[in-house]
């Protein structure tokens, strides 16, 4: 279940019709075999969708189909698009393992230890607004702290420099798994006949591009 924040006042948006106050949002889901591609798969499903959204007095937007492929498959693929008035902010607080009917008539859930319960709304507001900030603002101020002790750079553009490029590649850091794909030059003129599956493997590496390069690398 995702529920959706603005601002500092917490205000639940609905998985139905796809509006919260100001916030206008849709929603697509569908099976594919790729993850490389999605920014193309992104660009049809809204040239497709026939839909368009007003916002602002404007309209013209081009939304999603709010619609879930049935496929012979699983789809394993979700996207959402949210529309908002500049200067708003808004902070999406997912909740793993509860149904989106649960989570949105009961404030209470039972969770996996028996007689205990979440509380759904202070989790969202724990998670979202003025307690986000205030957790980023900290958690900020203490990055900040560690790396002048460890990396005593004087010059402040270096230092943002410096600062940038850390973060970069400690965010590049991932843990995939999956099965491996090999290119056989010695097998036929077609590309698809040349692949060969190795079996499962784990792979902790980092990426050269997080947004042009989501799976894992092998330097």
């Amino acid at each position: 279940a995702v529920h959706m924040a603005m601002d500092s006042d917490t205000d639940y948006g609905s998985d139905e019709t796809g509006e919260s106050g100001p916030l206008k949002w849709s929603y697509v889901g569908d099976e594919v075999s790729h993850v490389h591609n999605l920014t193309d798969f992104a660009k049809m499903q809204l040239y497709y969708s026939g839909r368009s959204e007003t916002l602002d007095g404007r309209g013209g937007f081009p939304a999603f189909s709010n619609k879930v492929a049935a496929s012979e498959g699983t789809p394993n693929v979700a996207m959402f698009q949210l529309m908002l008035p500049l200067g708003q902010n808004v902070d999406l607080v997912f909740n793993s393992g509860l149904k989106a009917r649960e989570a949105k008539h009961s404030s209470k859930l039972r969770s996996g230890k028996k007689g205990t319960y979440v509380d759904i709304e202070e989790k969202v507001r724990k998670l979202s607004g003025d307690r986000l900030s205030a957790l980023l603002e900290a958690k900020t101020e203490e990055f900040d702290k560690k790396f002048d002790k460890i990396f005593p750079i004087k010059e402040e553009g270096a230092r943002e420099v410096a600062r940038r490029a850390l973060s970069n590649l400690v965010g590049s850091i991932g843990y995939f798994v999956g099965n491996v794909l090999i290119a056989d030059v010695s097998e036929g003129k077609n590309a698809a006949d040349r692949v060969r599956t190795y079996p499962q493997r784990s792979l902790f590496t980092a990426v050269p591009s997080r947004s042009f390069f989501p799976r894992g690398f092998l330097w």
